[in-house]
C-alpha cells in the first residue's frame, strides 16, 4: 500500500499538500501527510469499511473530501472500469476481467498500474513526476486533460460495445490496494494490484497527442464538456432516472413538458432544463447526452437534433454554469429552473391541543426490552452475537415462542421482515434459524429492490436503502398484516448517501422509519456497532452520529462478560 502510494506522489505529501482518504458507509474522510499514519488508519478500517484515497492531493481545510479548487497535484492519470456483476447489474458493462483489460489494450500508451478494484479495474499511468500546480490555469489544464484521458478510456470501450462513466474528475476517489471491497453479496472481495511498473512513466505531452482538441468550453471559459458518444437508441441511467423523478418534482415535470413557467417553450428549452437539474444531481456528461436524446426521441421533437454533439455540448456546457464543479455536497432541487414557489401558500405550525391526544399504553413485542410501534437499537463489537440474538429474536416471534425470561407469558407469532447484509441466507442465516426451530414461511429476507422496465423487457435491481426505498417496506407491511418485527442488520449498510456521522442527516433518516414502526405497530431492530473510542459513557459508544441512540425508544448493547470469556451480556 505504501510503495502504490510512493509511486504515485512520490516525496511530495506534505503537511501543504495532503492525501484525502474517505471511507464508506460512513462517508467519514480523513486527511494524512504520512504515508505511514495512513496505511496504519485504512489497514483499522478495511475490515469493516470501504476505504478509498483520493487521486488529487489536496490543499488547505476543505469541506468534504474537497472540491476542485482545492486539489494542488496529481501523480498519474487514470481510469475506473467496472466489470458486471451483482455489485454492478448493468448490463452494457464489460463481461469479465479479460473483457475490461482488453479495453486497456486498446489504448495508446501501456499502463503503469492495475488494481483490481474486486468488482473491476483501476488503471493509473504515472507522470515523470507528480504535477504541482503552480496556478489556477494549471488545476484546469490538468483537470481537462484527465477528463479527456478518461473520455478516451470510455470512447475505446464504446468501440468494443461497453459503456462506462467518465470518472477523469480531480477530486475523483478510488479504492486503495492492500484494502477489502465491501460492495455486493458474499465475502468482501480483496483490493489488490494486478501489475506495476513504476518505470513506465509519461508527460502531459505524451497523452496529448492521442486526444482530440481539448474540450470546448462554456462562453465563460470555464466549463468543460466531456467526449460524448452519440446512439439514437441511448437511453439515460435508469436508477439515476427514477431517483430524479421520485425527488424532484421538476424534473418529471421538465421531462413531460409540463413546465408552464418556462419562457422558452420549445424542446430546446426543456432540453437545458433538464441538463440543469441533472447537472446539479451529479449526472455525467454521457448520462446527460442520453438523456437529452431520449428526451426528444420519447416526444419527437426533432430527435435527429440531439444526435449533433455541437448541440449537445453547448446545452450541457450552458447547464453546468449553474452547477458545483468537484462538488459532492447535497444540492437543494426545489426551485431549479422557475421562477415561482413550489409551495405558493405560506407555510404554518401544526398544532395539537394535548387534551385532544387519546392516552395510550406503550405496547412490547419483548415485554420491558424490545417494544412495539418503535426503534430499538441493538449495538456491540463484531463477533460477539447481536446477529444471532436477532435470529434468535425472530424465531420466536415467527412461533409465538416465549421470551427467555418470561417462560409462562404467551405471544402472538407474527411475520418477521429480515434485512441482513453481512451474513449468507443459504450457510449462515438459515441454519441458524433452524437450530432455534423457527417457521422459517413467517421470516421474509429482502434482498434489494427490483423494477421491472417494459421497454426493455428485463428488470433492474438495486440494494435497498432507507433514504429512498422505505416506500417499499411499506408497502411490504402491508400486503404482510402479520408483521410483527422488522429486523435491519447492521442499519450503516441501509442509509445510502447519508453521511452517518451528522445529526440532521441521521435524524432525517431515523424520523420517516420510527413513524412507519408506529404506524403499523410493528418492532425496529436496528443492529449497530460500537466505535473504537475507550473512556466514555456507553450512550455515546454506537458507531456514527449520537442521533442514532437519541432516535431509538430502547438501546441495548451485546458485551462480553470480563469474568466469563463464554459468556455475553445483554445491557441496556
Amino acid at each position: 500500500m505504501e510503495r502504490f502510494l510512493e509511486d504515485l506522489f512520490g516525496d511530495q505529501v506534505t503537511p501543504q499538500r495532503r492525501i484525502a482518504v474517505f471511507t464508506t458507509p460512513d462517508r467519514h474522510t480523513r486527511f494524512f501527510d504520512r504515508l505511514g499514519r495512513l496505511v496504519d488508519y485504512a489497514r483499522r478500517r478495511s475490515p469493516s469499511q470501504n476505504v478509498y484515497f483520493g487521486v488529487g492531493l489536496v490543499q488547505g481545510e476543505p469541506r468534504g473530501r474537497g472540491r476542485r479548487d482545492d486539489i494542488c497535484a496529481i501523480g498519474a492519470l487514470w481510469c475506473d472500469i467496472d466489470i458486471r456483476s451483482p455489485a454492478h447489474p448493468k448490463e452494457n458493462l464489460p463481461g469479465s476481467l479479460e473483457q475490461a483489460e482488453g479495453i486497456l489494450q486498446g489504448m495508446p500508451l501501456r499502463t503503469s498500474i492495475v488494481v483490481h478494484s474486486g468488482h473491476g479495474l483501476h488503471a493509473y499511468w504515472l507522470l515523470h513526476e507528480p504535477w504541482i500546480f503552480e496556478s489556477d490555469e494549471e488545476r484546469k489544464q490538468a483537470a481537462r486533460l484527465a477528463k479527456a484521458w478518461h473520455g478516451l478510456v470510455c470512447r475505446k470501450a464504446a468501440a468494443l460495445g461497453w459503456s462506462l462513466e467518465n470518472l477523469g474528475d480531480l477530486t475523483r476517489v478510488l479504492r486503495l490496494p492492500g484494502t477489502l471491497n465491501h460492495n455486493g453479496p458474499g465475502e468482501p472481495a480483496e483490493v489488490r494490484i494486478l501489475e506495476s511498473d513504476s518505470d513506465r512513466r509519461y508527460g502531459p505531452d505524451d497523452c496529448e497527442q492521442f486526444l482530440p482538441p481539448m474540450e470546448e468550453t462554456s462562453p465563460s471559459g470555464h466549463v468543460t464538456v466531456d467526449a460524448l458518444v452519440l446512439r439514437p437508441e441511448a437511453e439515460p441511467p435508469a436508477i439515476k432516472l427514477l431517483e430524479a423523478a421520485s425527488q424532484s418534482p421538476l424534473f418529471w415535470q421538465t421531462w413531460n413538458r409540463q413546465r408552464p413557467d418556462l419562457p422558452d417553450q420549445s424542446q430546446s428549452g426543456y432540453d437545458l432544463s433538464l441538463a440543469t437539474i441533472a447537472v446539479l444531481r451529479g449526472w455525467t456528461d454521457q448520462e446527460i447526452a442520453d438523456l437529452i436524446i431520449a428526451a426528444r426521441r420519447y416526444h419527437g421533437h426533432k430527435p435527429e437534433k440531439a444526435l449533433r454533439e455541437d448541440y449537445l455540448r453547448r446545452t450541457i456546457a450552458k447547464a453546468k454554469q449553474a452547477g458545483e464543479d468537484g462538488s459532492d455536497q447535497p444540492v437543494d432541487l426545489s426551485g431549479i429552473c422557475s421562477d415561482q414557489p413550489v409551495f405558493p401558500s405560506r407555510p404554518k405550525l401544526i398544532e395539537r391541543r394535548l387534551s385532544a391526544v387519546t392516552r395510550e399504553s406503550l405496547e412490547w413485542l419483548w415485554p420491558a426490552r424490545v417494544p412495539l410501534g418503535k426503534l430499538t437499537l441493538l449495538a456491540g463489537d463484531p463477533g460477539l452475537g447481536k446477529s444471532l440474538v436477532c435470529l434468535d429474536i425472530a424465531a420466536r416471534v415467527s412461533t409465538g415462542a416465549a421470551w427467555p425470561d418470561a417462560p409462562l407469558l404467551k405471544q402472538p407469532a407474527g411475520v418477521v421482515i429480515l434485512f441482513s447484509a453481512e451474513d449468507d441466507l443459504a450457510d449462515t442465516i438459515a441454519p441458524r434459524l433452524d437450530r432455534a426451530e423457527a417457521d422459517d414461511s413467517r421470516i421474509i429476507a429482502v434482498e434489494g429492490v427490483e423494477l421491472q422496465d417494459a421497454q426493455r423487457d428485463e428488470a433492474l435491481r438495486w440494494y435497498f436503502s432507507l433514504e429512498n426505498d422505505l416506500p417499499r417496506l411499506e408497502e411490504m407491511i402491508i400486503e404482510n398484516p402479520e408483521t410483527r418485527l422488522v429486523i435491519i442488520d447492521p442499519i450503516s449498510a441501509y442509509c445510502g448517501k447519508i453521511d452517518s456521522h451528522k445529526n440532521a442527516e441521521v435524524r432525517s433518516l431515523l424520523a420517516p422509519l420510527a413513524e412507519l414502526a408506529g404506524r403499523h405497530r410493528v418492532a425496529i431492530v436496528a443492529v449497530t456497532h460500537l466505535s473504537k473510542t475507550g473512556g466514555t459513557k456507553a450512550v455515546y459508544r454506537a458507531m456514527g452520529s449520537l442521533a442514532f441512540t437519541a432516535a431509538a425508544r430502547a438501546v441495548w448493547a451485546v458485551l462480553k462478560d470480563q469474568t466469563d470469556p463464554g459468556r455475553r451480556l445483554f445491557l441496556p
